[in-house]
């Protein structure tokens, strides 16, 4: 994530956000963090931790799927969730003695404070130049 993605999120905490992408997690935090450390950061990014909190008695969320029985490597306890899912940022945790920001997020049945267009348009904007 980049510093300036960092610095933004952290204005969203109480709010809700959208991914404009798939978000692929583990269930297993260790072997997240396992597979953040892999990718060295430039200067201008920043590792983070998504904890995400889904309650499956939601029924009206973006799709999302335990893809565990996909997986080319045993004991891999995958989820991959649906672009365009909103989570309502719960925290953000900074432990002193790791750099690694732990943001808390909860999947959202729909958007409790919507992003202003201009905002969500942005967002729109910017993940279509990171494809080229």
């Amino acid at each position: 994530m980049t510093t300036i993605e960092f610095k933004r999120l952290k204005m969203y905490v109480g709010k809700v956000i959208l991914m404009t992408n798939f978000l692929m997690g583990n269930l297993d935090k260790n072997k997240a963090i396992q597979y953040i450390n892999r990718c060295e950061p430039s200067e201008n990014e920043i590792r983070v931790l998504f904890k995400i909190n889904i309650d499956t008695r939601i029924t009206k969320t973006q799709p999302y799927a335990d893809i565990t029985h996909l997986s080319d490597y045993h004991n891999e306890h995958e989820i991959l969730i649906m672009f365009g899912a909103s989570f309502h940022v719960m925290d953000i945790i900074m432990n002193p003695h790791d750099a690694l920001p732990i943001y808390l997020l909860e999947l959202c049945a729909e958007k409790l404070e919507p992003i202003p267009l201009n905002e969500r348009e942005q967002r729109w904007y910017s993940y279509i130049e990171s494809l080229n």
